[in-house]
């Protein structure tokens, strides 16, 4: 087969290359985006002051994805395309420098950009982390000419901070460990007199302006289930686990409590069998501060702030960038156990991820992600649309410190151990807010308008949730606007209304289920079923002849 390929004259890496192109490609055409691929798309659709100051505090991230896909709104491009294009075409540039400019073994080269992360979770899945994975690519590929060329290498770090608030993260541990290797070879005199100087104190200049882009508003409202964790639980994850699940294990998906006790212990067991081969290798080739740096950045925010399963992928493609930096500026091979041992991690690794790929694109094209389409195309083949339509909306219990007054959010069930922790130091709180909707979030653009009429009742014109703590007068303005159009045509099971309207009222509604929709959440080599169910009111359902249909 080599003879063959080798008479034809065709270029192996141009074939993989295109491959990935026209697999993605096929593959997103199948993704069903879902809230937080929506919720972005609606964000690029509201004025371009709001997105440069105003969201970002509510978001979490520099407004650069939101400014690309406005451009794609602005001219009314579908959003299957809006989000999918830019996405994609940031991943392509990613696999291309992955293939053709990184220093790894062909096979390596070949076959990483078909792990799972790579393919499917940053390529299919349209989120900024996809600008992420090409920034710390193209960092890799500059990185051997950092000194010589230091406003190219900063240009690129700046491109990873606007990425995302973990772009932040990792490119301040990778100038720290720039820095402290110059200063390592030149006087601190002439380093201040340096383009290097220069060139980091812009990107220092650049991420005190993110800063007071990103930094949360006091009114901020966000799930961090993560917080309701042990703090040792916490610490033995981030440090020692969370490389693992980065790499071939799934200890933390959507549940962050999944696995406890001696099966946790032995995750970090395994976390130190893995971790000390890589650390002994990194410290041979002189590469320890570009790993631990960034890595001590991530896991300390991992720990102490909010970390979700999909950002723990991030850490894989940082491996990637360590490796190909110390590949790159290291012509000499070091062959001891260690780097065996290291080399036998990253065999592990591809074979695990490559299977994951596979399950997950099967999943894809099976199943629907998000049930959004389907509800749209419901709604639309029954007229809908023309009656009043209300989903669940927030009116969850949180948590207050009695001693910081910090604020969390239960996003799962908790154990026995875990509540006994929030009764000791926190007070129950119930907080409803109307603007935080999932379901008009990614079955709105479907129709071009707002269908819901309890959804962003007092801003008509946001149609993204407004991640902002309602004060009591505005609930209350919104009580009195839905209350006085009435009681809703069609709601989900588990809708509140008891907010709005009295138990006699809603009552004497008689509403009854009529259909079910059903999504599945693909995550590594299995999935996670979710649904919601539809409830019409009697009268309007025999109106319209509807029959019961799961």
């Amino acid at each position: 087969m080599q003879n063959i390929i080798s008479k034809l004259n065709i270029n192996t890496e141009k074939i993989v290359f295109i491959i990935f192109c026209i697999l993605t490609s096929i593959i997103s055409f199948y993704h069903e985006p879902w809230l937080d691929e929506f919720q972005a798309w609606a964000v690029s659709k509201d004025s371009l002051y709001n997105i440069l100051f105003v969201v970002p505090h509510y978001e979490g991230h520099p407004p650069l994805w939101h400014l690309i896909l406005k451009f794609f709104s602005y001219f009314n491009v579908p959003f299957e395309y809006g989000l999918k294009i830019p996405n994609l075409l940031f991943m392509f540039g990613a696999v291309w420098l992955l293939i053709f400019k990184s220093p790894f073994v062909k096979p390596v080269r070949l076959l990483l950009p078909f792990t799972y992360f790579i393919f499917y979770q940053y390529s299919i899945i349209s989120r900024p982390y996809s600008i992420f994975c090409f920034a710390l690519f193209l960092a890799a590929y500059f990185y051997k000419t950092k000194n010589e060329h230091p406003y190219r290498f900063a240009g690129v770090l700046a491109l990873l901070c606007l990425s995302s608030f973990y772009g932040i993260l990792f490119a301040g541990g990778i100038t720290i460990a720039w820095l402290i290797e110059v200063l390592k070879s030149v006087n601190i005199k002439v380093f201040i007199k340096s383009k290097i100087c220069y060139a980091m104190c812009a990107l220092f200049i650049l991420a005190i302006v993110l800063y007071f882009f990103i930094k949360p508003a006091k009114s901020v409202i966000y799930n961090s289930f993560a917080q309701i964790l042990s703090p040792a639980y916490k610490f033995l994850y981030a440090f020692l686990v969370a490389p693992l699940d980065s790499l071939f294990t799934d200890v933390f998906n959507y549940y962050p409590e999944s696995i406890v006790g001696l099966a946790f212990f032995i995750y970090c067991l395994l976390g130190l069998v893995v971790i000390i081969p890589i650390l002994q290798v990194l410290k041979a080739y002189k590469k320890l501060c570009l790993y631990a740096i960034p890595f001590l950045l991530f896991a300390t925010f991992v720990m102490f702030v909010y970390v979700s399963c999909h950002h723990i992928g991030l850490l894989s493609i940082f491996y990637v960038f360590v490796a190909w930096c110390v590949i790159d500026t290291r012509k000499d091979v070091i062959n001891n156990i260690w780097t065996k041992v290291v080399k036998f991690i990253l065999v592990v690794t591809l074979i695990v991820q490559l299977s994951w790929s596979y399950s997950a694109t099967m999943n894809e094209i099976k199943l629907p992600y998000c049930f959004s389409k389907n509800v749209a195309n419901f709604i639309k083949q029954y007229g809908l649309d023309k009656y009043k339509i209300s989903m669940v909306w927030y009116a969850k219990e949180y948590y207050i410190s009695k001693s910081t007054s910090e604020r969390i959010y239960v996003k799962s069930a908790l154990n026995e151990a875990q509540q006994k922790i929030l009764d000791e130091k926190f007070d129950k709180v119930t907080e409803i807010n109307f603007n935080l909707q999932d379901m008009p979030v990614i079955i709105n653009p479907y129709f071009g308008r707002n269908i819901f009429y309890t959804y962003n009742v007092l801003n008509p014109e946001k149609e993204y949730q407004i991640r902002e703590k309602m004060s009591d007068s505005d609930i209350e303005r919104t009580k009195s606007i839905i209350k006085e159009q009435g009681l809703p045509d069609i709601i989900t099971k588990n809708v509140q209304l008891n907010s709005v309207f009295t138990d006699e009222e809603i009552a004497n509604a008689n509403y009854v289920p009529f259909k079910e929709f059903y999504g599945y959440r693909i995550w590594k080599n299995y999935y996670t079923t979710y649904s919601f169910t539809f409830h019409i009111r009697k009268a309007l359902s025999d109106e319209l002849q509807l029959n019961n249909s799961n």
